[in-house]
Formats: C-alpha cells, sequence, structure tokens
C-alpha cells in the first residue's frame, strides 16, 4: 500500500467524461468565455487536450501531459478533475512543488475531498513537509474514516515524524478494516519493536511473513526482529525464507551474512556479503560487512577497499571510519589512526572508539592526551562494565597501574564477573599487592573452570611471591585443563629456571615456543637461561630476534646487554641497557649492571648515579649496594645527586 502518484488514472476518467466534470457548487454551469458568453464550442478542444495527455502518459511523458491538462484548464481553472489529474502529472514529472500548489488550491475549493487530500499528503511527505502531510491525512479520515489506506498513509507519516505511538494505531485502524493488509502489519511490527515492544512486533511480523501472497520483506523484517533478540537461528530461517521469496533481496542476503557470522562461519558470511554487494552496489552496510569480514581475515588491503566504499556511499558513517582507523593503528600508520579517531568522535561520542584513540595516542607517546581521552570514555560509559574494562586495559598500557585498578573494582560493580577478577588481579600483581591479587586469580579460576588463563597469571604470582611449589602446583592444574598448552610450558619454563633446574627450563621454553613463536616473554626468559648456561651466543640470537619485534622489551634489553659485556663488547652492553632503562626505569637490576660496567670503567661518578638509580627503584639491591661500598659511597649521598638536573646522565650517555 505505497502510494507513489505514478499512474495518472484520472486522465484517462477526464476523457471517459468527454469534458472536464464541473465543481459540484456549479453542476449545471457551462464554461463562460472572457466576454462573459457561453463558450460551448471550446469543449472540443478541451477534449483534445485531455486526450493529449492521455497520449503523452502512455508514452511516459509526464512533462507533455502537464502542458497539455494545463491547457485544459485555462477554461474551468476550478475542475477538481482536472486539478487532481495535473497535480498527478506534475508528481510523475517531480515537479513537487507545483503538485503542492496544485493540490493545495483543490482542497482549497473542497476541504472535504478526500482523494485531494490524500495526494496532497502523500506530496507532502515526499518533500519532506511531514506535519503539513499528517495534517491533511487526517483531513482527508474526517470524510472517510474507514480508509485503510488513509489510515496506513497516516501512520506512516506519524512514524517519520517519531510519532510511534499515534502511528502504531494507525496501523491497527488500518488492519481492523483490511486485515490482510500485509505491509501495514510489517509496519506495526517494526513500530511495536522500535517501542520496546519486541515481542509484540515479532508476532505481528510472524503473521505477516505467514500471508498470501508470500511477502520478502515481511520474512525479512522478522529475521531482523530475531537476530536483535538474538534468536539467531530463526533470523536466519527468516533471512532464508526472504531470499526463497525474493532471491534478489540484498538486505536479507547481508543480514544472513551477519548471522552466519555470528554463528562462526567466516566463509559463508562472506559469500553472503558478496552477494549482497553485487545485487545493490549501493548498499552501503554491505560494503561495510565486506570490508570487516576482510581484516578478520588478515587482508588490509581489500578491507581498506570495501571501508572506503562504503565511506563513500555513507559520508557521516563513523563506524566506517573507526574501522579504517583500526587498520591503519595495526598497520602503524599512528597519524592516520588519530585522525580517524578523531573524526569518528567528532560526529558521534563512542567510549569504545574513545579508548582505541587513546591507545594510539599511548604510543605516539601523547600522554596527557592519552589520559584525557580516557577519561572522556570513562564519562561517556559510566555504567557500561566493557567501557570500564578497556579504560582499564588502556590505564594498564599507559602504566597507570593505580587507575587500572580502580576501573577494573568499577567494572566489577556493574557485572561480576570472572574475566573482571582475572584483570583486577592482573592490576594489583603489577602494582606489587600481591595479597589483594591472589583471591581475585582465585575467583577467576573459580569462575572459568575450562580455561587456564587464570591459573597462569596465579602461577606467575606464585612465582613472583617466591611460592614455588605453590607455582607448580597451579602450573599441573592447569596442564589438566589444557595439556600441552603453550602458556603452561612457557610458565613451566620460568618455573624451571627459578628452580635452578636450566636444562629442564631450555626443554619446555622450547617446547612453548615451537607451539607459539610470538611468546615473547618465554623468549626472554630462553636468553636468560642460555646467559646462565654461559651460552652468550645463543642468548643474544634470542634476545635479538625478541627486539626485532619489539625494540622497547626492557628485559631483553637487559639480558642483551648482560650477555654483549660478558662477550667483551662493553661498548653495546652499555647501550643496550641504556635502552633497558629507558623503557623501564624502575627496571633495578639494569640501573645496577650498568653500575658494575661503569665501576669496572673507572667512571665513578656515572656509577654511583647508576647505582643510586638502582637503589631508588629497589631499596634492597644488594649489588647495587655492594658497588657503593666499594666506591665508599654513602647510599643517602648517592640518592641525594638523583636530584640534580643531570641526575638520568648515565642513561643517556656514555659517561665521562
Amino acid at each position: 500500500m505505497l502510494h507513489a502518484l505514478l499512474g495518472l488514472a484520472l486522465v484517462q476518467a477526464a476523457a471517459a467524461a468527454a469534458k472536464p466534470a464541473p465543481t459540484p457548487a456549479a453542476a449545471t454551469a457551462k464554461p463562460v468565455d472572457a466576454s462573459g458568453g457561453d463558450d460551448t464550442g471550446d469543449d472540443s478542444a478541451d477534449d483534445d487536450h485531455v486526450k493529449n495527455a492521455m497520449d503523452a502518459v502512455a508514452h511516459g511523458n509526464a512533462h507533455a501531459a502537464v502542458d497539455e491538462l494545463k491547457q485544459a484548464l485555462q477554461d474551468t481553472p476550478n475542475d477538481p478533475t482536472l486539478l487532481l489529474t495535473l497535480a498527478k502529472a506534475q508528481y510523475s514529472d517531480d515537479a513537487l512543488e507545483d503538485a503542492k500548489r496544485t493540490m493545495q488550491q483543490l482542497v482549497a475549493l473542497d476541504p472535504n475531498n478526500a482523494p485531494a487530500q490524500v495526494e496532497l499528503g502523500i506530496v507532502l511527505r515526499r518533500l519532506g513537509e511531514t506535519s503539513g502531510a499528517i495534517e491533511a491525512f487526517r483531513a482527508a479520515l474526517k470524510a472517510t474514516p474507514n480508509d485503510a489506506r488513509v489510515q496506513f498513509d497516516l501512520g506512516e507519516a506519524l512514524e517519520k515524524a517519531g510519532k510511534l505511538d499515534e502511528a502504531i494505531a494507525a496501523y491497527r485502524a488500518a488492519l481492523a478494516v483490511q486485515p490482510d493488509d500485509t505491509q501495514a502489519r510489517v509496519n506495526l511490527g517494526k513500530a511495536l519493536a522500535e517501542t520496546g515492544q519486541l515481542d509484540a512486533g515479532i508476532d505481528e511480523l510472524r503473521r505477516a511473513a505467514q500471508a498470501s501472497p508470500p511477502s520478502a520483506d515481511a520474512a525479512y523484517n522478522l529475521g531482523v526482529l530475531l537476530f536483535r533478540k538474538e534468536d539467531v537461528p530463526g533470523a536466519m530461517a527468516a533471512f532464508k525464507s526472504a531470499i526463497a521469496i525474493d532471491p534478489n533481496h540484498a538486505e536479507a542476503h547481508n543480514n544472513l551474512g551477519m548471522a552466519l557470522d555470528t554463528q562462526g562461519n567466516p566463509k559463508g558470511a562472506m559469500i553472503e556479503y558478496q552477494r549482497a554487494a553485487k545485487l545493490k552496489p549501493d548498499l552501503a552496510e554491505a560494503q561495510f560487512n565486506l570490508g570487516l569480514a576482510y581484516f578478520r581475515l588478515g587482508d588490509d588491503a581489500q578491507a581498506t577497499k570495501y571501508l572506503e566504499k562504503s565511506l563513500r556511499l555513507r559520508p557521516d558513517s563513523t563506524q566506517s571510519r573507526a574501522a579504517l582507523a583500526d587498520i591503519a593503528a595495526k598497520r602503524g600508520q599512528l597519524e592516520k589512526a588519530a585522525e580517524l579517531y578523531r573524526q569518528s568522535l567528532d560526529r558521534r561520542d563512542d567510549a569504545d572508539v574513545e579508548v582505541k584513540y587513546a591507545k594510539v595516542l599511548l604510543k605516539q607517546g601523547k600522554q596527557k592526551e592519552a589520559a584525557a581521552a580516557l577519561s572522556s570514555a570513562a564519562k561517556m560509559g559510566p555504567k557500561d562494565p566493557d567501557v570500564r574494562g578497556a579504560v582499564g586495559d588502556a590505564l594498564m598500557e599507559l602504566g597507570d597501574y593505580e587507575g587500572a585498578v580502580a576501573a577494573y573494582r568499577s567494572r566489577l560493580q556493574l557485572e561480576d564477573v570472572p574475566e573482571a577478577h582475572l584483570a583486577l588481579g592482573d592490576a594489583l600483581a603489577a602494582r606489587h599487592v600481591a595479597a589483594q591479587a591472589l583471591p581475585e586469580f582465585q575467583k577467576a579460576a573459580a569462575g572459568m573452570p575450562k580455561d587456564p588463563t587464570p591459573l597462569l597469571h596465579l602461577a606467575d604470582l606464585y612465582m613472583a611471591m617466591g611460592n614455588l611449589p605453590e607455582a607448580e602446583k597451579t602450573l599441573k592444574s592447569a596442564t589438566l585443563v589444557a595439556p600441552a598448552n603453550a602458556g603452561s610450558l612457557a610458565r613451566l619454563g620460568v618455573l624451571r629456571s627459578r628452580q635452578s633446574d636450566l636444562p629442564g627450563a631450555v626443554q619446555a621454553l622450547t617446547q612453548a615456543l615451537a607451539q607459539d613463536s610470538k611468546l615473547y616473554d618465554a623468549r626472554v626468559e630462553l636468553g636468560s637461561v642460555y646467559f646462565r648456561q654461559g651460552d652468550d651466543r645463543k642468548a643474544i640470537s634470542e634476545l635479538k630476534k625478541v627486539l626485532s619485534a619489539k625494540p622497547k622489551h626492557a628485559q631483553a634489553n637487559m639480558y642483551l646487554g648482560l650477555a654483549q659485556y660478558h662477550s667483551n663488547d662493553a661498548a653495546k652492553a652499555i647501550a643496550s641497557l641504556q635502552a633497558a632503562v629507558a623503557s623501564d626505569p624502575k627496571l633495578s637490576d639494569a640501573w645496577a649492571a650498568l653500575g658494575g660496567i661503569y665501576e669496572a670503567q673507572n667512571k665513578k661518578d656515572d656509577a654511583v648515579k647508576a647505582y643510586a638509580s638502582a637503589l631508588d627503584a629497589d631499596p634492597q639491591n644488594p649489588d647495587a649496594a655492594m658497588g657503593l661500598k666499594k666506591l665508599g659511597v654513602d647510599p643517602k649521598a648517592a640518592a641525594a645527586q638523583l636530584t640534580k638536573p643531570d641526575a638520568q646522565a648515565a642513561a643517556t650517555t656514555t659517561g665521562k
């Protein structure tokens, strides 16, 4: 029941009447010429104009029909039939303002002319004058209150105006008169869902989808609502039904792809997205989903191609910009990523995008801007547990462990889930608050019995606490959950290293890295074990592999420096150790190692500052304390030197 004023049926009606019908108020009057006399001789001319208009319509020439009808109206300017016919022709000719003026002239002559009010409403709706359209449809209903078509048109106008409750009433009124109106029932179901009555909307769309003849749009919209209700199998069945009715229904193919994606069938999803894009190249959603699908497959070039196309189709799309920013960030194009995230946020507040933006700013070294972005994200989603968790993750990267703890605790207040306990445990462990981290890891492990991750983190904590028996016991439990897990093997290697079982450590770490070569911390541990075994060549080789991927890895730089010094390359050793403390100024052992090298080179001032920095990071560092004692320097006096402007010179120079 969508009225687009495409037909000019009234032209035929006018021709059949031999001449334009007079207005009701002058039913017996004849046209009067300019001199005021009878002009009965012009009837044939009027007929000719009407016939010419019919011919023009038959040939698809609405513009010519308009000219002929205007000629016919010269002698009877208020003829309702000709005016209505002219308005239809003007509408078909896309002369909407002209059609509007013609219809306003007609309803001014007879406000109770229901067909005229309806057509005026349709013209006004197309012009975007929704309030006027509603007024016109309501005027029509005063004359014909049981007209289902007008009730439907009124419902659509009310829905467009955001008056959903009134639109629902109009659709129901239309269905009361014409229960088999499938489109009215589809619109009713959609409007009910938009007002939060999802189940009622689904019920209406089920009825519409079961109607005869079958409607692809009814089945499609049923699928949309079922998908919203997270009934993915039901949604898939509905989308497939829509496609069976209309194989060219691009939106149904697109949404079927989304359902397949949700069910873990990316290949099937890709096929449906491609079909949707081929059927309807200007369907921005299909182009966007294709872009995301390629991004997940790791094909950044294809992903960029489709996401950029979706953005051209929908220039204000924040999703397309954010996805393109994700690709840029992945490629290390930080300036581009930051700009795209900013553009997305300028158009719409989105806490997740704000968090991603903050992470890019962190990589750019813009700590203050990153902190501001995280603060903004927290304000956008104060009651969203996912946002609070994402803020905590970003704060962890920022090194603000206290802030991360607060964010994770806030998340737990909103949603008590084991993943939040795990994240909180990590943040507390980073703050070296082992006593508080321990119960968080235990809660996470209890809530995630089939996931070894909490147990592995718990084992890390036990090792940091020096409780190696509990660490080994916990790792055995993790192995029961996930045998031969790379993470378990890596931690077993670390444990064996702590137990001074260096061959056992090498075996476990090598097995872990064979499964996952990107376990960088495990490779650093393997490098340190080789160093302890006196195999500097293997140690340096493993540590350089880490640094090629993560050049600022503090522990890797520290152990590389130690191995290089042991290989009699003091210059390279100093450079590596300086890189270590530049990445992590609190890495006490790296400072102490620097102090030892400077001491061996008789660079007392640099040695004192390095030892003092080691004690500042860890007051219990025995090597630093012993080094200062050998140099005859009081630790307090050495600490005082750190307050001088050039106190960190040892981290950036090779000494005097």
